[in-house]
């Protein structure tokens, strides 16, 4: 219910955007127009649920990461730096499924890219491909809930 009401939020805010001739994001908000005519986004409850792992930080032990994509095509991120007394970052957007793979994007943060695998899935890089070097399955956040 959260995920309608903050997705219903930020609409509002970007049509107040459009029509007060500020600019917008256009491709946040054409995913988001998009989806909402689509229906929540095609596919995306074969990849509902929460992700949960460690992902490698540059200067730190890791980033405890829980992701969440819930039936309706928006998503939370929670990020919680190991041995930091930090709060935790969280973030909340929308999503969408392209072929094996899930691309998230927020109006806070830069748009990441997941390679779904069997009950995981896979953090890729900018360019949407699979992280190489010593820590390449660091980069993976097991399943473990999903949407009833």
């Amino acid at each position: 219910m959260l995920d309608i009401l903050y997705m219903t939020f930020y609409v509002i805010k970007v049509l107040k955007r459009l029509i007060l001739g500020e600019p917008v994001m256009k491709r946040f908000l054409s995913l988001w127009i998009g989806c909402a005519l689509l229906g929540a986004c095609s596919h995306t409850t074969e990849v509902c649920g929460t992700y949960t792992g460690v992902l490698p930080a540059a200067d730190g032990p890791g980033i405890e990461t829980t992701i969440t994509f819930s039936q309706n095509g928006a998503f939370t991120e929670r990020q919680l730096y190991l041995d930091s007394d930090t709060a935790p970052f969280v973030t909340r957007g929308v999503f969408y499924r392209e072929n094996d793979m899930i691309v998230a994007t927020s109006p806070s943060a830069p748009t990441f890219y997941y390679a779904i695998e069997e009950n995981a899935i896979r953090q890729l890089d900018f360019n949407r491909s699979i992280i190489k070097g010593p820590l390449s399955n660091n980069y993976v956040l097991k399943q473990v809930d999903s949407c009833h």
